[in-house]
Order: structure tokens, then sequence, then C-alpha cells
């Protein structure tokens, strides 16, 4: 183990890290805390993998747009003419100004520095005062494209343009969670947190079985069973879960009854899987919560906690108040959780932190951050 006044350089000290479950040692500091280390991961995993961005009935009109980040990326995510959805940077291409913000409905961007004209595909349609300038072309001239996809109603981007396909990329996520049919579902709710926290944190967090009994006795670790290994690894830092914790209310009751395509599934029904690299699926009888984890810096974190029902429940007398049910116990669990894991996050930072040794339990834990390190310094 390094000397606790001698900083480890990245890539260094990850040997315990990579043995089996029960031999291993937690990642060293700079894995979570390091600026070094979170640039790798922006560049080897965030700008290649394909990331989930949202519902598709968020965009339900032509013309619906959101002006979105991904790291440091400005992004726009836009209904067009056509009625397809459609992404590109939101960098003009005269002087590179955000020609979109917040979210709406419009038929056109405009760059508010010089005035330059975009349609809801991305394509210029007006620049005043160019036609004088050597190898200007209106008609060729466009926002950036970004690869854009959708699946089971969720909306993904990729920058890389030599990326596997996206049907490649949710096929072993898609063979686990299919039977879930989100796309005979609808946003019922959205929820948005920021954590003083690495994103790996709270991505290791939700596999973290160790925990669940200790910080969360009431809720989701109220009915959790730790004898057995419920965690089945996929590729790539996936995994599938299968527990028996009741459905995530107050009461731990089905407030709306069974979806209508689990009717045949026990009444305790609790699933997670991960959809690498930051997209973690919940679901129970009666509704699916997943949540997507976004970095902002080595330190800090945006989460966003989304709750699908199925279309046949929206009409049911006291929807949104059986909703908020639902969404005030998404919210009790993570600020349950956001204490301890802000505590990690300064443990991490210290010259003082080892890596202590990790349990039977912490398998999945252990599958993601491997995974990750993978990703970042090689298999």
């Amino acid at each position: 183990m390094a000397d606790e006044m001698t900083p480890m350089t990245v890539g260094d000290g990850l040997d315990e890290t990579r043995a089996p479950v029960t031999q291993a040692r937690h990642a060293p500091g700079y894995v979570y805390a390091s600026s070094e280390m979170f640039e790798l991961e922006k560049e080897r995993i965030f700008l290649k993998d394909w990331l989930c961005m949202g519902r598709a009935d968020e965009f339900p009109e032509i013309g619906d747009y959101a002006a979105l980040r991904v790291l440091d990326e400005p992004i726009v995510i836009a209904r067009g003419e056509d009625g397809a959805l459609h992404a590109y940077s939101n960098i003009c291409r005269h002087r590179g100004a955000e020609v979109a913000t917040g979210a709406g409905n419009t038929r056109q961007f405009t760059c508010p520095y010089h005035g330059w004209s975009y349609d809801l595909a991305g394509q210029l349609t007006g620049a005043h005062y160019m036609t004088e300038s050597a190898g200007f072309d209106l008609a060729s001239c466009r926002l950036r494209p970004i690869r854009i996809g959708e699946w089971a109603g969720w909306i993904f981007i990729n920058f890389d343009d030599d990326a596997k396909l996206l049907a490649e990329h949710v096929a072993a996520f898609e063979g686990d969670f299919d039977f879930l049919h989100m796309e005979r579902c609808g946003l019922a709710d959205k929820m948005v947190l920021e954590f003083d926290c690495n994103w790996k944190l709270l991505v290791e967090n939700i596999i973290d079985i160790y925990h669940f009994g200790v910080l969360h006795p009431t809720t989701v670790g109220r009915n959790i069973a730790t004898e057995g290994d419920p965690v089945e690894a996929r590729p790539h830092g996936g995994y599938f879960a299968l527990f028996n914790t009741g459905t995530q209310t107050k009461s731990g009751e089905p407030l709306f009854g069974r979806m209508p395509w689990l009717e045949d599934q026990p009444a305790g029904l609790s699933v997670t899987g991960l959809l690498p690299p930051n997209m973690t699926l919940f679901a129970h009888v009666d509704d699916i919560h997943p949540i997507v984890t976004w970095p902002i810096g080595p330190n800090k974190s945006r989460i966003a906690i989304y709750i699908l029902m199925p279309h046949e429940f929206f009409g049911r007398e006291n929807f949104k108040e059986k909703v908020a049910d639902y969404a005030a116990t998404n919210r009790q669990i993570l600020e349950e959780d956001r204490t301890m894991i802000e505590s990690l996050q300064k443990a991490v930072a210290s010259k003082r932190f080892e890596p202590g040794p990790m349990s039977h339990l912490e398998h999945g834990v252990h599958h993601v951050i491997n995974a990750n390190l993978d990703r970042v310094f090689g298999a």
C-alpha cells in the first residue's frame, strides 16, 4: 500500500481491486477524486457509449426541443418537421455561440450573436452578409449532427460515429428487461437531484446490497435477503438482479395494482439492472423507475429519476396523488444515501484514505468498478 503522504499516479495501485471479490480491496481514492481520471472517463466512456437522454414522450410535438449538456458538450435534441428526433451540437457554425437555451417548442433556432438561423434538423437556413465570403455555402452548412436512436421509448445519443449500433448496445439489457414492456408505458414523473460526489459512487451504491439493511431499513432494505448473491454479471459492467423488496411506496404495497403484463409475477417482484455506463433500472409489479447518473465534475453529479407507468394507469382516480407517493419514496431513499455517499467523496480525496477489503456482498460493486477500470485502462 502506498505511503499516506505519497499521491498515486493515475493508473497505479489497481492490482488489489482487480483481484477476485473476496480477495479484493476497493479502488484507490484518485479513481473518484482525480481530475485526470475524470477526463479519461469522459474521452473513453461518455464520448464513446450510447447515452440515455430521456423519454421520447418528453418531445411529443413537432418543434419540441431541449438544450442539454453531456459533461462540457452542449447539445440540442429536437423533433423535426419530419416527425423524427434529431440531435446535434449546440454550437453555431460561425463563432460557436449556443443557438438554443432551455426547453420548449420552436420552428427554428437563431444564434443570438450574429443571427444565423437553423431549422429543427440543424440545417442552416439563413446567414446575413455572408454571400461575399469565400467558400461559404448555405446549403452544405449545418449544426454538427450527433447520432440518435430510440429503444423502448428511450432516447439515446452517441458522439462516436464509429460506435456499434444502438441495438447491439442494448441487446443484453433488452434480453433481461423486455418483459417490462417499457414501450407501453408513459412518463408519470421525473425528478432531478444533484450530489456532491463522483458519478461512480452513485452507480456503485445502487447495487451495494451490503448497505441496504443498514441505511434503508424501512424502504428498500425492509425485506432484503443477504444469504445469496442475486447479482448476475453482464458484459461491460452491466448486471441483472432479482430481489423481493415490495414496491417503492411508503406502505410497500402497490397503489395501482399490477401492470397488465405482469399479472403472473410475484407480488414482491423487484428487479434492477445497469445499462452501462450510467442508466440503472428498477422495476416492481406496478412501476418502473430508472435512474440516469451524469458526471458534472470529479466530485459533483446529477441524477434524473424517472417513474414510468402503463398508459392504462394514467386515467385512474387520484393518479397524480398516488404517483407523488412513489416519487416521495424514491426521494427518501436517495436522501438516505446522500449524506453517506457525500461522506465517501470526502474520504477518497484524503491523503489518509486507504481502500478497505471487499465483502462477498459487494460482488455487484466489484463487477461495476472493474468494468469502468477496463474502459479507462484496458482489461
